[in-house]
């Protein structure tokens, strides 16, 4: 397996649509999203939000149903706790 690894993540990853490797790649899109929203708008007050946002991240881990609940808590937390993009 470690010699597949540069598959990882391409077109020809064997295990690329199994439902723990789809939700990883959203968990990177969503925290990306999240994290440029937050820094884009960081203030005094929204400072325990994106603190609370982006250390949630370190709890998802495990294998299979373990990392599948843990990582749509993060999703959870994503979407109820990423103010949104301040208008210039």
């Amino acid at each position: 397996l470690a010699k597949g690894r540069h598959l990882r993540g391409t077109a020809w990853d064997p295990f690329g649509r199994t439902k723990v490797r789809r939700l990883e790649q959203e968990l990177v899109r969503e925290y990306n999203g999240a994290v440029r929203q937050l820094l884009q708008g960081l203030t005094a007050e929204n400072l325990d939000t994106a603190v609370t946002t982006t250390s949630a991240a370190m709890n998802v881990k495990g294998y299979e149903a373990l990392k599948v609940t843990s990582g749509r808590a993060l999703l959870d937390v994503i979407g109820g706790q990423t103010p949104p993009i301040p208008e210039t």
